[in-house]
C-alpha cells in the first residue's frame, strides 16, 4: 500500500443511524515511518456521540458516501450506517499564512493543502445550542483528535477531503567570517521529489527594502544575496500555472523581557510598602 485516505467521522447516534456532524479524509502517501489502521473502528466518546475512523486504500468508499449521502461500514464486528446530508461543495487551496483566518483550518499546520468541502448551511441558533449541549464531549473530541470545532464553527456539518502538499520550507541567514549578513539560503524539503521541476517565486522585505526572485526546486544551493535582514517573506511554488505551495510569514527578530522581583517590604507611616528590583533585556537582534 503506497498511500491511504485517513478517514475520521464524528457522529451523533439517532435511532439506528449515525449522523455525521464532522468528517474528513486525508490523502497521505506513506513512508516507512507511517502506520496503517486496518478496518473501521468505532468508539463511543460519551452518550450519543461516536467516532468512526479508518485508513482506506482508495477513495471508493468516500465517493460512495458523498454520492449516496450514506455508507455502510463494519466496525467492531457489527454493521453500521453513517449518514451525511450535504447540499453544496467547493474546492479551495489552503496556504501557510501566519496571519491566520477564519476558514483556514487544515489537519497539518506546516503543510499547504488542497481541500474539497461538502457541507450544508446550518442556523447559528442550532450551532450554539449543539455546542452548549455537547460542551463536555466536544472538548474531549478536540483534545483527542485535534479538530477545533468551537473555534471553527463553520466546520460543523462538513466533510472535507484534504490533499496535503508534501513540501516544507525554511530560510537561513548566511553570514561571512565577520558575522556580517550577506544573504539567505532557502531549504526546500520536497518529501517525495514530486515537484523538482516546479518554480518558486519569493519576496523578502523590511522597512521598504525588497528582494524578489525565483528558482527551480531542483537547483542547489538556493542562495539569495541581500544586504538587509527581512522581517517578512512570501514564497509561492507553481506547477505550471497551478499554485501548489504558498507561505506568508513574519520573522520575530528580538524579544524584550522585563523582570520585576519583590524582595521584601518596609513599614512607613503610610503603611507597608513592598520593595522590589527590576531589569530588562533583549534577546535577539543586534543585542544577542
Amino acid at each position: 500500500m503506497d498511500s491511504i485516505y485517513r478517514t475520521l467521522c464524528f457522529c451523533q447516534k439517532i435511532g439506528d443511524v449515525y449522523k455525521v456532524f464532522y468528517g474528513h479524509a486525508i490523502y497521505w502517501k506513506l513512508t516507512s515511518l507511517d502506520y496503517v489502521i486496518k478496518g473501521w473502528k468505532r468508539k463511543n466518546v460519551q452518550g450519543d456521540i461516536y467516532v468512526f475512523f479508518t485508513d482506506l486504500s482508495n477513495c471508493d468508499a468516500i465517493t460512495q458516501f458523498l454520492d449516496e449521502k450514506k455508507v455502510e461500514v463494519e466496525a467492531n464486528s457489527k454493521k453500521h450506517s453513517l449518514h451525511f446530508d450535504w447540499e453544496q461543495n467547493e474546492a479551495a487551496f489552503i496556504p501557510n499564512d501566519s496571519r491566520g483566518g477564519e476558514n483556514d483550518y487544515k489537519p497539518f499546520i506546516s503543510l499547504c493543502s488542497n481541500a474539497s468541502y461538502y457541507f450544508s448551511d446550518v442556523e447559528n441558533e442550532f450551532i450554539d445550542s449543539f455546542l452548549r449541549e455537547k460542551k463536555e464531549v466536544i472538548a474531549r473530541l478536540e483534545e483527542e483528535y485535534f479538530v477545533p470545532l468551537v473555534e471553527n464553527t463553520h466546520l460543523l456539518n462538513t466533510f472535507t477531503v484534504y490533499t496535503p502538499v508534501r513540501i516544507e520550507t525554511s530560510l537561513k541567514n548566511i553570514r561571512d567570517e565577520s558575522n556580517i549578513l550577506t544573504g539567505f539560503e532557502f531549504h526546500i524539503n520536497d518529501v517525495f521529489n514530486d515537484y523538482q521541476e516546479c518554480v518558486a517565486n519569493f519576496l523578502l522585505s523590511s522597512d521598504g527594502k525588497k528582494k524578489e526572485g525565483d528558482f527551480i526546486l531542483s537547483e542547489e544551493p538556493k542562495n539569495i544575496t541581500a544586504e538587509f535582514d527581512p522581517d517578512y517573506m512570501e514564497l509561492t511554488i507553481k506547477d505550471g500555472e497551478d499554485v501548489i505551495f504558498e507561505e506568508k510569514a513574519y520573522f520575530l527578530k528580538s524579544i524584550r523581557v522585563d523582570v520585576r522581583v519583590e524582595s521584601g517590604s518596609i513599614k512607613t507611616s503610610g503603611g507597608t510598602v513592598a520593595t522590589h528590583s527590576s531589569s530588562s533585556f533583549i534577546v535577539g537582534g543586534d543585542n544577542d
